[in-house]
């Protein structure tokens, strides 16, 4: 479901719905609501984030391995986890990253992380296809504070 958050107070003409909510380096979600004290925030594995460009790389790069192992859309089916779908001769391995990569969101959000593979799947249907189910790495449901990247200016 969606979160509120409490804002600091003079934040909220800083902040924009679709600004982008991190904690370090991780994506948590989007922004979808902004008032006066309050925002509303969808997290990365919420169904109505949509489809979202993303990149894996390795988790442990090495000159054996590609730098970058594939570009996915990501999307969710509402559950704690996302999924993707790439060829089979990516060589994307269970640990692998996923970083933000999608043009339509704020551009201080490339290259931060959505989450980690957690499972690579072949799929029958589609045998030179595998799927790939991504978890992410912090939710916000379990930190009490998160850093929102405001696009907004200050009045």
């Amino acid at each position: 479901g969606t979160l509120e958050l409490k804002l600091v107070r003079g934040t909220s003409s800083r902040i924009l719905v679709g600004d982008i909510a991190v904690i370090g380096s991780d994506v948590i979600g989007r922004i979808t609501r902004v008032g006066m004290t309050r925002a509303q925030l969808i997290p990365m594995n919420h169904k109505d984030i949509g489809l979202t460009r993303a990149s894996i790389v390795p988790a442990h790069p090495s000159n054996l391995r590609s730098p970058l192992l594939a570009e996915i859309i990501l999307q969710s089916n509402g559950g704690p986890t996302m999924f993707a779908d790439v060829p089979a001769t990516s060589g994307v391995q269970t640990g692998d990253i996923v970083h933000l990569n999608d043009p339509s969101w704020p551009r201080s959000g490339t290259g931060l992380t959505l989450g980690v593979v957690t499972e690579v799947v072949q799929i029958d249907e589609a045998p030179l296809r595998q799927r790939l189910i991504i978890t992410p790495r912090r939710r916000a449901r379990d930190v009490s504070r998160v850093i929102v990247l405001g696009t907004g200016e200050e009045e």
